[in-house]
């Protein structure tokens, strides 16, 4: 509710459903949350810049470093789960 106050939209989004059965490995998965944190990130990054609102430019500018934050954790889990040592832990290595 927040969100459709801050925009303005009169009826929440409609969202896809995702189809992840062609991922069929850890790592793809790992790929395709990084990628996805990566184009959210830019995307507030993108739009921060052509808001005039302090407040919402200050909401885009934390959800930026929110998916920043995101992004260091797929890299994170990626590293544990794809080292040498660790390999047997996760599945598509």
């Amino acid at each position: 509710i927040v969100h459709m106050r801050l925009g303005r939209f009169k009826e929440l989004p409609k969202l896809a459903n995702i189809d992840y059965s062609k991922h069929k490995t850890d790592k793809s998965l790992m790929n395709l949350a990084e990628d996805r944190e990566t184009h959210a990130s830019q995307f507030y990054e993108k739009n921060l810049k052509k808001i005039v609102n302090a407040n919402v430019r200050e909401i885009f500018f934390a959800l930026s470093e929110v998916e920043r934050d995101h992004i260091k954790i797929v890299k994170i889990n990626f590293k544990f789960c794809f080292s040498s040592i660790l390999n047997s832990r996760c599945k598509g290595s």
